[in-house]
């Protein structure tokens, strides 16, 4: 965004396309309005830099996806509470009707779109590839050809992964979990959205981020069923 005017205009968008109902969401927007609480699912556990708790106080949730959905609260006059699953469980939860909608970097795939219904994209992003510190043998895509490579559970980086018959695929629940694996050497490689691995990388000495960005301009939206047609 470049301007508070681009601000403005990508939150009316957000606001009209979660909350432009039809008929069969008409309970839920009720309970919403009653309430004025909006619950929204996330994983906060190694979610930096969407969800997280913060390192300075534990018992607080911070990330830019709170600020995010801070601000459209604001603008609903709607107070935003999260409700904290692990990561593969957001849809059955959301389907559970534990919360209203996910608000957590969940990405816009073809199985999601049969269950739940997407806004329009809050962000674009891409995939990246780390290695340990001494590793000179992966540099790209095509490298991980042959090897064990690891990525977060139920998300688009273990699709693409998994794409490759030849590419052995470990998920993990968080991604933290993921490079703790990759820094004792269980795994040869990670591939994680590329927000997550600047967050990450450069605080650890033992890992590198290599290479351009794998499967550029995926989409992440905010989703739910009070979307549903």
């Amino acid at each position: 965004m470049k301007s508070r005017q681009d601000l403005s205009y990508f939150f009316s968008l957000l606001v009209l396309s979660v909350f432009s109902l039809p008929v069969q969401a008409q309970e839920s927007w009720e309970r919403i309005n009653q309430s004025k609480e909006l619950l929204w699912g996330a994983d906060a556990n190694g979610g930096a830099p969407y969800v997280f708790f913060d390192a300075n106080d534990p018992s607080r949730i911070i990330g830019f996806e709170v600020d995010i959905l801070e601000a459209v609260g604001k603008r609903l006059n709607l107070k935003p509470k999260v409700v904290i699953v692990p990561w593969d469980q957001l849809v059955p939860a959301l389907l559970r009707k534990d919360f209203d909608l996910v608000f957590n970097g969940l990405e816009i795939t073809e199985d999601r779109k049969g269950s739940v219904d997407f806004t329009i994209p809050y962000y674009f992003f891409s995939e990246q590839i780390t290695v340990r510190k001494e590793n000179t043998k992966i540099s790209k895509f095509e490298d991980l050809t042959g090897r064990k490579v690891g990525a977060l559970s139920a998300s688009l980086a273990q699709k693409i992964l998994e794409a490759d018959p030849k590419i052995t695929t470990i998920p993990y629940p968080s991604p933290v979990e993921v490079y703790k694996d990759l820094e004792i050497g269980r795994i040869e490689a990670a591939l994680q959205d590329v927000p997550i691995a600047a967050w990450y990388i450069p605080q650890n000495p033992k890992l590198k981020n290599v290479g351009g960005p794998v499967g550029e301009h995926f989409t992440r939206a905010l989703s739910g069923k009070i979307l549903r047609c």
